[in-house]
């Protein structure tokens, strides 16, 4: 998981600006956790798996995995990405209300 300041980093690796391969860990303070696994260092949580099994759909992969490592370093909020927009849980649920009462029959 992110923290909120990592947006750009997010940005990359959902596929905006078609960024690839090694040109994703060009920004950010990248440090190796599980041998030959980057994990971002200033991340609130980080989690590594062994891949047990793996499936496509569509365009999409379902991955599950054993959990061999898992590290928590900070008190600050996570980034979350709902609905096309990046925020906290908080700045999000509080959109989500916002829209339900704009869209709500008066």
């Amino acid at each position: 998981m992110r923290a909120s300041w990592h947006q750009a980093i997010a940005e990359r690796f959902s596929g905006a600006g078609n960024f690839v391969g090694e040109q994703r860990f060009q920004i950010g303070d990248w440090i190796e956790g599980a041998p030959g696994i980057p994990v971002l260092a200033d991340a609130v949580a980080s989690i590594t798996c062994e891949l047990r099994h793996a499936w496509e759909v569509d365009t999409h992969f379902i991955l599950i995995g054993a959990v061999n490592n898992l590290r928590l370093s900070s008190e600050e909020a996570p980034l979350v990405y709902r609905n096309g927009h990046f925020g906290t849980w908080t700045n999000l649920a509080v959109r989500a209300v916002q829209n339900s009462f704009a869209s709500a029959p008066v």
